[in-house]
């Protein structure tokens, strides 16, 4: 299934509220809290690095859990199809070139982005 998520007040819906996305800022790096139906679901560190190969640009957003963890099912939809198509729809309300998005799966990076940063 093709999931649509736009923007509102409350953060990023789809399929009409069922799916919410809210994004927390940190000190260090992002963190992206889905919802189901209201109750939260899951909360990934992220991280969004841009690459221009020949065919045009690739956003390839690094989740900071297992992908093992990524395919946890939500009924017929995964963490990561959810997050996928929510990246999709963030990246291009940021109004750059279009390009393909990709998703990348790391335990440890939130901890690898405090190293980097000498905090």
């Amino acid at each position: 299934m093709v999931f649509n998520f736009q923007k509102s007040e409350e953060g990023w819906i789809a399929e009409g509220g069922k799916y919410q996305m809210r994004y927390e800022g940190q000190r260090v790096g992002m963190r992206f809290i889905l919802s189901v139906n209201d109750t939260r679901e899951a909360s990934f560190y992220a991280s969004g690095p841009q690459r221009s190969p020949v065919n045009g640009p690739e956003y390839t957003w690094t989740i900071g859990t297992s992908e093992t963890t990524a395919q946890t099912g939500l009924g017929f939809e995964t963490y990561a199809t959810l997050y996928h198509a929510f990246f999709e729809a963030y990246q291009s309300s940021f109004k750059l070139p279009p390009g393909r998005v990709l998703l990348a799966f790391d335990p440890e990076l939130e901890k690898k982005e405090w190293i980097r940063l000498g905090s």
